[in-house]
């Protein structure tokens, strides 16, 4: 067991199962598993004071977020090459040094968010009263967020791939029948490849720690991946899009039943950049980019069965459209939008959007159109 300074404690065992460690996921503190015999000579570097770190031979073993599982499989997002008759990979698969877990179909869990910067930078499972210290915020980047319902498990996970870093993708399927992308919608072409079916027992799934992103997950089961399957990710028909040639998230909810909206603001408070959607069965959704320490007070439609979202334009060089006010019909939102769109407890409600700019439609309903 290490930090940034060296090692804290290292662990014996005669054989190849691990003994009895402590819980791992503590931010800053990381696992190696080192495989020793008579042959093998164990190497320590030190500053005189401390133990900085120990290796086996030439092996540069893997660190990792909690104690290492005794067999991980491995995947891995591959920049694909297309031609017509294979895909085929066009780089190698470098090893990861460091691997994250996060815990997958925990009966705690409440949702599940992804971060993004070109392509999927980190995967963090939510619970009730969690430190949101996690999120941060940077130039460029946006929040996936997939809510889960009481019960609600993944039941299968698919990888894409394609010619460009950008364009891999996770996508994923529950048992309450949500499919989620984690991705930007574009038109150049991917391929899916189903890589685990997660059982309904809580377990963790491995993901890169890496500052240009995620290529490679690992899984503590023996599960074969099959390519070239089918993930019908939620795609808006292609005579709805409206964002140029630029790729974009997209999102939307049927929005029968609905009961609460619940607004996340930038962090000035100046725009609206998602909704979280709570239903009177208890089912919740989220369009646009959502993040749960951004939340603010909810939106009780549940009497009136409408709401009203207001639409400014930012001003500089690109003037491009947001959301600036959501409010219930008998509240006076003044005279300063660009464009008012009232939604009710029924039909679909599509969130397309960038880190800069949105487009939203609703039953015939548009915002201002992007630049």
């Amino acid at each position: 067991m290490e930090n940034h300074i060296g090692i804290i404690s290292v662990y014996l065992s005669d054989s190849d199962v691990l003994p009895d460690l402590p819980p791992g996921n503590v931010p800053g503190i990381w696992w190696r598993c080192l495989f020793v015999t008579q042959e093998r000579i164990v190497h320590g570097e030190s500053d005189g004071i401390k133990l900085r770190s120990l290796r086996v031979g030439d092996d540069s073993s893997m660190a990792w977020s909690v104690p290492p599982p005794n067999k991980a499989r491995f995947e891995y997002f591959e920049n694909m090459v297309f031609d017509p008759r294979e895909w085929h990979d066009k780089d190698p698969k470098p090893t990861p040094n460091q691997m994250v877990a996060v815990s997958c179909n925990d009966p705690e869990a409440v949702g599940y968010s992804l971060l993004w910067s070109s392509r999927i930078m980190m995967i963090h499972a939510h619970k009730k009263g969690e430190d949101m210290s996690f999120y941060i915020t940077q130039p460029h980047t946006c929040w996936l967020h997939m809510p889960v319902d009481q019960g609600e498990l993944i039941t299968e996970i698919y990888k894409g791939c394609g010619q460009l870093d950008h364009d891999s993708a996770l996508g994923i399927k529950t048992s309450k029948g949500r499919c989620f992308l984690a991705g930007v919608c574009n038109r150049r072409a991917r391929r899916w490849t189903l890589i685990d079916r997660p059982g309904q027992e809580a377990r963790h799934i491995f993901y890169e720690a890496s500052p240009t992103g995620i290529n490679a997950l690992a899984f503590e089961n023996d599960y074969h991946s099959t390519p070239n399957q089918e993930f019908h990710s939620p795609l808006p028909p292609a005579t709805s899009i409206r964002m140029s040639q630029q790729d974009y998230f997209y999102s939307s909810s049927q929005l029968r039943g609905l009961q609460y909206i619940t607004p996340c603001r930038t962090e000035d408070r100046s725009s609206i950049t998602g909704l979280l959607l709570s239903f009177a069965d208890g089912h919740r959704e989220s369009v646009g980019q959502v993040r749960l320490d951004l939340l603010t007070e909810h939106l009780d439609v549940s009497e009136n069965q409408t709401a009203i979202l207001g639409f400014r334009k930012k001003e500089g060089k690109h003037p491009c459209p947001y959301v600036a006010e959501i409010a219930s019909p008998d509240f006076e939102l003044g005279n300063n939008f660009v464009s008012i769109m009232q939604i009710f407890c029924r039909g679909k409600l599509e969130w397309f959007w960038t880190w800069f700019k949105c487009y939203v439609m609703y039953e015939g309903q548009e915002s201002p159109r992007p630049i």
